[in-house]
């Protein structure tokens, strides 16, 4: 185990080099650095440099799994069609909608895939902003 500090280049926030700065944590682990000289060095709490090692090696990758795209385009113009239809359809029903057709996500999720599709309720009702018209 080394006790000499590596040195500091290290990116703390996602961009372009961030992916290879958690690949830094793994080759300084296999060079020998003890985790507290790499949480140190880093900055992250030990928990988060123990989980990115622990995806390293079950997933041979620093980042976490991308979530599957659980609301696929024909979802969502199902949904888009029903709100035309009935803007006044409620979070529950649109919900339990998709959960009949065999998509089952939940309902934070439809609140989110709605929110960026650009609908919100107002008054008792789905409005569309006007920018995504």
């Amino acid at each position: 185990m080394s006790s000499k500090n590596p040195e500091r280049t290290f990116h703390s926030k996602p961009g372009s080099k961030y992916e290879e700065d958690l690949w830094k944590i793994d080759q300084l682990y296999k060079q020998g650095f003890t985790l507290e000289t790499i949480v140190d060095y880093i900055g992250l709490s030990l928990p988060t440099v123990k989980e990115i090692l622990k995806r390293i090696h079950e997933n041979n990758s620093p980042l976490p799994k991308t979530p599957s795209k659980k609301i696929d385009e024909t979802a969502r113009k199902h949904m888009e069609s029903v709100i035309r239809k009935n803007p006044s359809v409620t979070y529950n029903d649109l919900w339990l909608g998709l959960s009949a057709s065999g998509i089952k996500v939940c309902q934070t999720t439809l609140w989110y895939t709605l929110k960026n599709m650009g609908y919100s309720r107002t008054k008792g009702k789905f409005v569309k902003s006007r920018g995504d018209e």
